[in-house]
């Protein structure tokens, strides 16, 4: 998406544009590959406000997260853009930090689950 963003600061000869989004691109490449590396390393159950998150909700999610990005992709290259494609990759940045922040909760082990060691 931050590429898309430099080439439609390119295209319109948006200097400014060019340096913004380029910082902006270096950033969240950083940011996003951290909180998908947390989210993809999370294992065990968390319980999120009564509800019990399981690690297929985290990969559910990850998969619904490259669904929308292709989906943006798409409508950029159709020719839809402008400030709802901006809203939209922002909103998912903070989608993707909120479910990082649950990602790096310290799992709940029900009894079930805890391994006792005997020896």
């Amino acid at each position: 998406m931050s590429a898309l963003s430099i080439l439609s600061a390119v295209i319109n000869k948006n200097i400014g544009g060019i340096v913004v989004y380029g910082l902006l691109a270096v950033m969240s490449l950083w940011f996003t590959a951290a909180c998908l590396a947390t989210i993809g390393d999370a294992a065990g159950d968390r319980r999120v406000t009564g509800v019990v998150v399981k690690r297929w909700h985290f990969d559910a999610f990850l998969c619904s997260c490259v669904l929308i990005h292709a989906g943006l992709i798409i409508a950029w290259f159709c020719g839809l853009g402008g400030l709802g494609l901006e809203l939209t990759g922002i909103a998912m940045w903070f989608l993707i930090l909120g479910v990082a922040w649950i990602a790096g909760w310290q799992p709940e082990f029900p009894g079930a689950y805890r391994r006792v060691w005997v020896a």
